[in-house]
């Protein structure tokens, strides 16, 4: 299974002292230049890996947005290595990549599957300690998070 990386995720995992759940979970996790460049002080290690991409990342504009540099990079990357899987927190970076036809697995998904796995007790406790580190989640995303994680 191939997995590409955003930031945002490995960020709030380690955050929260849970960065081994991503090998735990899915193994080997590619991340392009820019996304290292945003997690190097956190990042690093045998299960993270720098690819670069064969071309330049064109940049991605949905809505009238641009995607960030390493957003972009994430899915262009996905696309050059035809990835099973990206992780991704951002909501214009996830429609888009959904819309190409990506699964895309957010931080809060991490910890629904780990819960599942038996790795963690309680997805709640750490959505928790994500959204008090700043993590964004409207109260109705964090009822339905609970409720996949049969917490609510």
């Amino acid at each position: 299974m191939i997995v590409v990386s955003n930031s945002g995720p490995p960020i709030y995992l380690a955050a929260l002292s849970d960065f081994d759940l991503l090998p735990a979970l899915f193994g080997e996790v590619l991340i392009p230049p820019a996304v290292w460049t945003e997690i190097v002080d956190q990042g690093g290690g045998f299960w993270l890996r720098v690819t670069p991409l064969r071309r330049s990342a064109a940049p991605i504009h949905l809505s009238g947005q641009s995607l960030h540099l390493g957003e972009t990079e994430v899915i262009r990357l996905g696309e050059e290595l035809a990835a099973d899987v990206l992780l991704i927190d951002d909501r214009l970076a996830v429609l888009q990549a959904r819309g190409q036809g990506f699964r895309v697995v957010p931080t809060v998904a991490i910890y629904i599957e780990a819960k599942r796995k038996g790795m963690i007790r309680s997805v709640g406790e750490k959505v928790d300690y994500l959204r008090a580190a700043g993590f964004r989640l409207t109260e109705r995303d964090y009822r339905a998070v609970l409720g996949a994680a049969g917490e609510g």
